[in-house]
């Protein structure tokens, strides 16, 4: 079947685009709330704390999701957050900072939960030589959703009042519970009994299979890279309010983000065939920081916005090969523990860079401070470029789950 006419594909697309809306503006909101209306850095950077932190658990949801209905667990999901949503509206005249920053992170947990639900759906109804491009498909899609919200944010959060936005997005979690329904995926439920001693064997298995493959040499230093991404999230709308039109350039800022990261997603199955996977993911990345840097200190002008397209552009494609790779090695049988442990060691520097950006605001300015996330960018990209196993991967169509005899005869 035609990845174009794959039915179940198509769903889990429209329904990661709603749930990524809906999430994107929760957060643009609280967070902009925080930092304009509050005029604080430090419940900025606890909001942000709080929208980060539960990616650095999702270890322990990945036996959960090879043994659980991932349809009931999306559905679940949308719902609690539809319902915390609803508190959030009906009581915001009388709730507190520390209420919504409880909600901030109940609604994040949820959310988190389906990324590796998603992922891991991916590689079991498309071919593997399909991976690049239905991950291609999929980041382009939500991306440009993205991009057309991002890109009125600004002016969304000029014209309408905060409760008025948050109405909008009980709606934007209500669309996708309908979308979600309707998708079949075939679930067979194995007929062993599920206990503790079961849950911390599958959870073993999965972090043996990291440990074993090349997975760990890249993902170790992206911890070093999210740390910094962190405290750019925090100060990024601060940076923005440096300029007149402070809402209007945090909004073209982000926008531009989303326009780069699609415009990569959609030359990358051209791009995957100028270099082997290892090399190329080096590349991105310093070309990635490079133009990151050159953003900052021409900010507030024309070409800034240039620099900030281009700069996504090649973060867009290094993040379409980086989730190909990762789909392509992993056995089928380890797709969700694997995934999700994936995105827990990733993140799991996130909260803590959230914090310290509230406190690097208070000693440094905005562009000094935005400068460490270019820099470790640069760094991680020489750092694959210098070790063997990274570098010598070959093409990402030439990639098969290289490591299954290996690993299977591990665990």
């Amino acid at each position: 079947m035609k990845i174009h006419k794959n039915k179940d594909f198509i769903l889990l697309v429209v329904a990661r685009l709603l749930i990524n809306f809906a999430d994107s503006l929760f957060y643009i909101v609280a967070i902009w709330y925080t930092s304009k209306t509050l005029e604080s850095t430090y419940y900025t950077s606890i909001a942000t704390f709080l929208f980060l932190l539960p990616e650095t658990v999702l270890i322990f949801i990945g036996p959960i999701v090879d043994r659980v209905n991932p349809k009931k667990i999306l559905l679940n999901s949308l719902c609690t957050q539809l319902g915390l949503l609803m508190i959030v509206v009906v009581f915001w005249n009388k709730l507190s900072i520390v209420m919504l920053l409880i909600a901030i992170f109940i609604s994040s947990f949820m959310s988190n939960i389906t990324y590796p639900i998603e992922e891991s759906i991916i590689p079991q109804i498309v071919k593997t030589e399909e991976l690049v491009t239905a991950n291609s498909i999929l980041s382009v899609t939500y991306k440009i959703f993205d991009s057309i919200f991002n890109g009125t944010s600004g002016f969304l959060l000029v014209a309408f009042s905060t409760v008025s936005l948050l109405k909008i997005n009980l709606i934007a979690f209500l669309l996708p519970l309908f979308v979600v329904w309707f998708i079949k995926f075939t679930y067979e439920k194995s007929d062993e009994e599920y206990n503790i001693k079961n849950y911390f064997k599958d959870l073993k298995e999965g972090a043996v299979f990291i440990k074993s493959s090349e997975l760990i040499y890249i993902l170790a230093p992206l911890i070093f890279v999210n740390f910094f991404n962190a405290v750019n999230g925090v100060v990024l709308p601060f940076f923005s309010q440096q300029y007149i039109n402070a809402a209007e350039t945090f909004g073209m800022i982000m926008a531009i983000k989303g326009v780069g990261g699609i415009v990569g997603a959609i030359i990358i199955n051209h791009v995957k065939k100028v270099l082997p996977t290892g090399k190329l993911l080096s590349v991105l990345l310093i070309l990635n920081g490079v133009f990151w840097i050159c953003f900052i200190f021409t900010g507030g002008t024309f070409i800034s916005y240039l620099f900030v397209f281009v700069s996504y552009m090649f973060f867009g494609m290094y993040n379409i090969i980086y989730s190909s790779l990762f789909q392509a090695i992993t056995p089928i049988k380890l797709m969700g523990r694997v995934l999700s442990s994936v995105d827990t060691i990733i993140a799991i520097a996130m909260p803590i860079g959230a914090l310290f950006g509230g406190v690097i605001l208070k000693v440094l300015p905005c562009n000094i401070s935005m400068m460490f996330s270019a820099i470790s960018v640069i760094i991680t990209g020489i750092f694959y470029y210098k070790v063997k196993i990274i570098n010598s991967l070959p093409y990402i169509d030439d990639i098969n789950r290289l490591n299954i005899d290996k690993v299977n005869a591990k665990i």
